[in-house]
């Protein structure tokens, strides 16, 4: 398993400072998809459905 909660954790701290902030994806080419904190973890494979 690649994913560390740590990749995140600027993510949740921009959430916490802006939380009317919209959810956001953070991509990258682990092997797992996942969901931290409001922030959708998806491998990059899967950019197109991010961006629908």
């Amino acid at each position: 398993m690649t994913w560390h909660r740590d990749l995140a954790k600027n993510l949740r701290k921009f959430r916490r400072t802006v939380p009317d902030s919209e959810p956001g994806f953070l991509l990258y080419a682990g092997d797992l998809s996942t969901t931290d904190e409001g922030c959708a973890i998806r491998h990059f494979r899967e950019t197109g459905y991010c961006l629908t």
